[in-house]
């Protein structure tokens, strides 16, 4: 169902289900849309969790856990959730694309089968038995189709199997699959704007082992 007109219409959005939904989430391009929207909601309505995306820095900061925001479960700054991911995958030496679970120590990150992977060919309950680290693999990447692998999968070629395993324990996979850490001496960013400016107080706040020298803004 496709209703248009304004999110802040209780009328519209009572007609939309929303009292019923279990996520209310807008993304408009205005964050005092999206908050307004967010706030009537979790003031009408009792079961759904609500999301609001915003670019305002102020607006980010303006929340915490005993005191939400016009009652608002979360307000997501993108940017900041940018500059903070392209800094996780820096800190890990840009080997895969990493995600982090919330109150865990474990992550979600892919490892891509190439020409020279001595995985190559090899079923994964064999990368089990070879790997003395505990970890799962909930599926892989084949030819843009996702699959669910058992344990008589074999790797082929440009694979990408998703694994769930300790930072730790990524270590120990990342070594035995030949995956070294870049070394990192330089970054330039092209652009001024605020996923730069986040980017660059993370890097400049954080130690990380790969990176070292400078970092430029252009």
């Amino acid at each position: 169902m496709v209703l248009n007109d304004e999110g802040n219409n209780l009328t519209l959005l009572a007609k939309a289900g929303a009292a019923d939904a279990d996520f209310f989430i807008s993304v408009t391009e205005s964050d005092e849309m999206n908050l307004l929207s967010c706030g009537l909601v979790s003031g009408e309505f009792q079961k759904p969790k609500t999301i609001a995306r915003v670019r305002n820095y102020d607006y980010s900061e303006a929340t915490t856990w005993d005191n939400p925001l016009f009652g608002i479960d979360h307000i997501i700054n993108s940017e900041i959730e940018v500059a903070r991911e392209i800094t996780n995958i820096i800190k890990h030496g840009v080997r895969s694309n990493i995600m982090t679970l919330e109150n865990s120590s474990l992550q979600i990150r892919n490892l891509t089968i190439d020409e020279e992977s001595p995985f190559k060919y090899k079923p994964l309950q064999e990368l089990r038995s070879s790997i003395a680290v505990d970890f799962i693999a909930p599926f892989l990447l084949r030819m843009e189709e996702y699959i669910i692998p058992t344990g008589a999968t074999r790797l082929l070629e440009n694979d990408k199997l998703f694994i769930l395993a300790s930072e730790s324990g990524f270590e120990a996979i990342f070594e035995l699959a030949h995956k070294k850490p870049q070394g990192i001496r330089k970054i330039a960013f092209v652009g001024g704007r605020n996923v730069a400016c986040f980017l660059a107080d993370y890097l400049g706040d954080q130690q990380h082992d790969h990176i070292s020298d400078t970092v430029t803004i252009c």
